[in-house]
């Protein structure tokens, strides 16, 4: 089976040490606007750090899990983070 080292591959492997930090820190959901806002925040930050598809889809399936293991919140975090990386304004109509 091929394989490569970390060294051939140093973007994917620096993206994914700060992703799984990302990861980490926000884990565990809560229900307040303050972590919501900074989980788009800081997830917005690292898609725009990498400019890669990929890595933005990445990014966007981390804040959905959150987004559905948080429960009490409606998705506006998966969505406000949708729009923001795909470039829509705030108060456009959105489709889940």
């Amino acid at each position: 089976m091929a394989s490569v080292e970390s060294s051939e591959i140093k973007e994917e492997f620096e993206f994914m040490g700060n992703f799984f930090k990302l990861r980490k820190k926000y884990y565990i959901p809560e229900d307040n606007a303050e972590y919501w806002e900074q989980l788009i925040l800081e997830s917005n930050e690292l898609a725009k750090k990498y400019n890669n598809d990929y890595f933005t889809q990445l990014i966007l399936v981390m804040v959905n899990d959150i987004d559905r293991r948080a429960g009490c919140h409606k998705g506006d975090g998966f969505e406000a983070l949708w729009n923001r990386l795909r470039g829509k304004r705030d108060g456009m109509e959105q489709t889940k």
